[in-house]
C-alpha cells in the first residue's frame, strides 16, 4: 500500500537532500567559519575534554565513538569515561576497558556506583576533566573528523565564549546521514522551551565547575 511505502520514499529523498546540502554547502562554507588550517590541527592549545557516562549501555559500543575521536584531525582530546562498577562485575568487561586504555593515554576511566543516574555519572567523569572545554557524548556517538579542531578554532577567536554548540545529525545503518538538525544562533526564548543545544555542546569546564556540575535531580535532562 502507499502507506507502507510511504517512509521509504521520504527517507530516500530525505537522504539525496543531506548528501546534495553536503556537496554544495559543507565544504564551501565562510571564511570566518571555514575548517581550521594545519597549524591548529595539531596537539598543541587547549584540550578538549569529552565526558562518556556507561551506565547500562555496552562497553563495546564506545569503540564506535573512540575510532571517530581517534579520526580527529587535531588530537589534542581527552576522554574521561564513568562506568557503573556493575557492568564491571565480569572479567572479560573488565579486560576491554584496560585494552582501551592501554591503547590510548588520553582515555582515563572511574567508576561508580549508581545504576541509573547520569547525573552522577557526569560529575564523576567531570571530576577527572583537564580540558579547558568539556563535551557530553554517549557510547556510540560518532563526532566528525574536525569536530576539535572547530572548537578550539573557536575558542581562539571567541576567548570571552563559555559554551559552544553544533548541528547535529543522525546516522543510518549504511553509516549516511539522514536527518540534520540545522541550530540558530544563541536563542534565550527558545532554549526556554527546550534543551536545543544538544549535540554538540561544548562548555567551558570552569564554568561547569563554578555551577557545580550537572543537576542529579533532573533525570533524564542532566544537560539541559
Amino acid at each position: 500500500s502507499a502507506d507502507d511505502t510511504a517512509p521509504t520514499v521520504n527517507a530516500t529523498r530525505q537522504q539525496i537532500a543531506c548528501a546534495k546540502w553536503i556537496d554544495t554547502c559543507e565544504h564551501n562554507l565562510p571564511d570566518d567559519s571555514a575548517i581550521p588550517d594545519a597549524s591548529l590541527a595539531n596537539t598543541t592549545g587547549p584540550i578538549v575534554t569529552f565526558l562518556i557516562p556507561i551506565l547500562a549501555d555496552s562497553v563495546s559500543s564506545l569503540e564506535t565513538t573512540l575510532k571517530s575521536l581517534h579520526d580527529q584531525s587535531n588530537g589534542n582530546w581527552e576522554v574521561c569515561v564513568a562506568v557503573a562498577i556493575e557492568q564491571c562485575r565480569t572479567e572479560p568487561i573488565m579486560s576491554e576497558l584496560s585494552l582501551l586504555q592501554s591503547r590510548d593515554h588520553r582515555l582515563t576511566f572511574e567508576f561508580t556506583e549508581t545504576q541509573n543516574n547520569r547525573g552522577e555519572a557526569l560529575n564523576l567523569a567531570l571530576s577527572g576533566a583537564r580540558g579547558t572545554l568539556a563535551a557530553v557524548i554517549d557510547p556510540a556517538d560518532v563526532l566528525h573528523p574536525e569536530t576539535t579542531a572547530w572548537l578550539v578554532n573557536a575558542l581562539s577567536r571567541h576567548p570571552e565564549c563559555d559554551v559552544f554548540y553544533t548541528d547535529e545529525d543522525w546516522i543510518d545503518e549504511n553509516n549516511s546521514r539522514i536527518h540534520p538538525y540545522f541550530k540558530s544562533d544563541f536563542n534565550a526564548l527558545l532554549l526556554l522551551t527546550q534543551g536545543y543545544l544538544g549535540r554538540l555542546t561544548a562548555y567551558r569546564r570552569t564554568l561547569l565547575e563554578h555551577v557545580g556540575g550537572f543537576r542529579c535531580d533532573l533525570v533524564g535532562a542532566e544537560e539541559y
